[in-house]
């Protein structure tokens, strides 16, 4: 865990796996919208803390914390990523019951090193609104490409009562300032808040 950042203590935590491995924490609040960040801890660092920022003491949070790293080749490649191991029972059943979904993904520097954000999902009106305070905030937005594992259907963002959610791919770089900047994390959470008050404002 980044040096200054203290995770705070889970409202509701369950053995995932290995408890040694897994901690899974859910909180309902607003059923309105949820935040979730699956890949938390060590497996994509920083996602659990934007998402707690974000979702603050009024929205609701799922979040999947890895204690350690657990990595994968992937496709076969020489580049390692971390094992996905994600929808928890909890995060489900707190997923189907919230109008929408936002989840907070992490990409790793061997994927990118740009100070961006991608802005991805199957919810085309939230996705233009995020895009638009967040690149007001002065933070780079970048389009996935048309097919995604945002848009799938299964995907976690998209399992709401609305079927379409969106997701936040935190580039390395951006997750690194965001960490240990105040400030940055600041604007980075007024304006996701921000994006969201436009689209569904009872959150």
């Amino acid at each position: 865990m980044p040096a200054g950042f203290v995770l705070e203590k889970p409202v509701e935590t369950v053995a995932f796996s290995s408890p040694a491995q897994f901690a899974v924490s859910t909180r309902t609040a607003s059923l309105n919208v949820a935040l979730f960040a699956q890949y938390g801890g060590l497996a994509e660092p920083g996602t659990d803390i934007c998402a707690l920022r974000i979702a603050g003491d009024d929205l609701s949070i799922h979040t999947v914390v890895s204690c350690r790293a657990v990595w994968e080749a992937e496709n076969g490649e020489n580049r390692l990523v971390p094992r996905p191991l994600h929808n928890h029972p909890d995060g489900i059943a707190l997923a189907e019951k919230c109008q929408s979904v936002i989840s907070i993904r992490g990409r790793h520097a061997c994927h990118d090193a740009l100070g961006e954000v991608c802005v991805d999902g199957l919810d085309a009106e939230l996705i233009a609104a995020l895009g638009r305070t967040l690149t007001g905030f002065g933070f780079v937005v970048h389009d996935e490409p048309l097919q995604s594992r945002a848009k799938h259907p299964d995907n976690i963002c998209n399992r709401g009562l609305r079927m379409r959610g969106v997701e936040l791919d935190i580039s390395h770089e951006l997750m690194s300032h965001l960490l240990n900047e105040a400030g940055t994390m600041a604007r980075f959470v007024a304006a996701v808040r921000s994006g969201i008050a436009r689209v569904l404002p009872e959150a």
